[in-house]
């Protein structure tokens, strides 16, 4: 349900911003100004989607939006027809999307005030398929800036996702809308953990040109505890299995021995966030998974020792002795 058509424009829309709406009543006010108040104030359109949330964040939004009057015919907002988890809402706001290249934007998170023409500038200056900034982690009571390692070849970026060199987040990745179109690229109706994975995998290595821009333009919210990637449930667990299931047979099917090699790294990394962020039943049942992989704990360069060491208890099922390193480590920040 379409609950806000703007009048069309006449400019041609050049970005689609695209914000999953669902619990965020906190956080979507700060996400709004941030939007609105953008240095790009032409060939912009902002999409929402309302995955049916409970709270008060669609309220939140029109009061802001209100503020900014000049913003309205750029803003659609759309009722998804019942809550169908990021995923699907991220489809239904794609499907909506008119601009050259589009944008995520999580409703929990904000961003620089010239974030989009800074990337949009820089994509038709590079004539890049996609455009990649930097971004700073947002803790209660510290920022990380994150870097981005330069690369000019999409396959080796792709690796270096795979190798978790590079977060597969979307939100800082300015991405032509043709590529997505072309090679029938959705996210997985259903599967909302991790869900970027299956997306920004497949665009990375089909995209012609990559650039990277060194400014750091997005600001990733780590104090969010509703945050679905911040639990490990039983639902969450079969979500992350079935994402390594199918950017499995991605890979697979690219027949690159590179990537087909360092899809075990990703392994690793899901193995471990499934084991440091579930309860005892997740942890047991969880213990098995990858096997495959093992072999590569110690090659695995971005992973500390202490954690690779935690690996390596886990591939040997001594998970008593990983919860005592997990403990240790909880009770040592």
């Amino acid at each position: 349900m379409l609950e806000n058509t703007p009048t069309p424009r006449q400019t041609e829309i050049r970005i689609s911003v695209l914000v999953p709406v669902y619990g965020v009543e906190k956080y979507i006010g700060q996400c709004c100004h941030s939007l609105f108040s953008q240095t790009m104030t032409d060939g912009i359109e902002f999409i929402f989607v309302n995955d049916c949330t409970p709270d008060r964040s669609m309220e939140v939004l029109n009061e802001v939006l209100q503020l900014y009057p000049e913003r309205i015919p750029q803003t659609k907002i759309i009722t998804a027809p019942e809550n169908g988890g990021s995923a699907t809402t991220r489809n239904i706001a794609l499907s909506h999307a008119k601009g050259r290249y589009v944008i995520n934007c999580d409703s929990d998170d904000w961003v620089e005030h010239d974030m989009y023409q800074s990337l949009l500038s820089h994509a038709e200056a590079t004539n890049a398929d996609m455009v990649i900034c930097q971004y700073i982690n947002e803790y209660s009571s510290k920022q990380e800036l994150t870097d981005i390692p330069d690369f000019n070849d999409p396959v080796e970026y792709t690796d270096a996702m795979l190798k978790g060199s590079i977060h597969c987040g979307t939100w800082n990745k300015l991405v032509r809308r043709e590529l997505f179109e072309n090679h029938s690229i959705r996210y997985p109706d259903g599967v909302n953990m991790w869900e970027d994975v299956n997306v920004i995998i497949p665009l990375s290595y089909y995209t012609k040109t990559i650039s990277i821009l060194k400014k750091p333009l997005y600001h990733y919210r780590q104090t969010n505890t509703e945050s679905y990637t911040k639990r490990i449930t039983p639902k969450a667990l079969d979500n992350m299995v079935a994402t390594i299931s199918s950017l499995e047979k991605f890979v697979c099917h690219t027949g690159n021995p590179m990537l087909i090699r360092s899809l075990n790294f990703f392994k690793l990394t899901a193995k471990l966030n499934i084991m440091i962020n579930s309860g005892k039943d997740i942890q047991k049942r969880s213990l098995s998974l990858y096997p495959e992989a093992n072999a590569q704990i110690w090659e695995y360069k971005v992973l500390s020792k202490y954690w690779k060491i935690g690996l390596t208890l886990l591939s040997w099922k001594q998970l008593s002795l990983f919860r005592g390193l997990l403990w240790l480590r909880n009770n040592a920040l």
